[in-house]
């Protein structure tokens, strides 16, 4: 298992880990990071891209059917989207797996745009910008269904206001929080890039407050 550090070492000490699932979606994908935090220090368990499109079906279906009589559209996109969240579920499932012999998956946290996330299919073929719109909402709720699967509750951060959020969570400075994402990232070496650092600090940030009866307790011996 690949985990990078800022700060001491809980497995060490025999610490059992709440651990937070922080995800940046895509079209077709996601970069899923799995954080765990022991007394305020983040230990990244695990990060990778999880793929979310089924075989033989396009990464952007609203696209696909953008010229297509709402009829046909319709049928089309809710096969795509049962899809995706059947393999949101699978790939979640097997991350969750992954880490579980370092503690319990508490919750999630899935960062998400600005704009309008509900609309109905004729709104988002009525003009092509929507159509991004509706994508983005698609693959999202795909990673929110998958986590629901598995028990995990996920709360929305918005990007635009990850940074202050943060800043304002775990009372650290920006700067602060920059240089402990990249000591981080040069723990567990390359990729490092926005989406895996990003994923990162959303489920930092949310850690606060969550936090498990069992969570930060010492396994037993023996």
């Amino acid at each position: 298992m690949i985990i990078a550090r800022w700060g001491a070492d809980p497995q060490a000490a025999g610490v059992v880990m709440d651990i937070i699932l922080g995800f940046r979606a895509h079209s077709g994908w996601a970069m899923a990071a799995a954080v765990a935090v022991t007394g305020g220090t983040p230990s990244v368990l695990d990060r990778r891209r999880i793929e979310i499109t089924g075989a033989g079906l396009p990464r952007q279906p609203y696209h696909e059917v953008e010229e297509w009589p709402l009829h046909s559209a319709e049928p089309y996109l809710a096969r795509c989207m049962k899809e995706s969240n059947r393999l949101a579920g699978e790939r979640i499932g097997e991350l969750c797996r992954y880490v579980a012999a370092h503690g319990k998956v508490l919750g999630g946290a899935l960062l998400v745009g600005s704009g309008r996330s509900a609309i109905t299919v004729a709104e988002a073929l009525s003009s092509h910008p929507r159509l991004h719109t509706a994508e983005g909402e698609m693959y999202r709720a795909a990673i929110r269904a998958g986590c629901a699967e598995h028990g995990i509750t996920v709360s929305d951060v918005p990007e635009k206001t990850l940074w202050e959020t943060a800043t304002r969570r775990l009372r650290l400075t920006e700067e602060q929080l920059r240089d402990r994402l990249a000591a981080i990232g040069r723990a567990l070496g390359p990729p490092w890039t926005q989406d895996e650092k990003f994923a990162s600090l959303a489920a930092w940030s949310a850690a606060d407050g969550l936090t498990s009866s069992e969570g930060n307790a010492t396994r037993p011996t023996g």
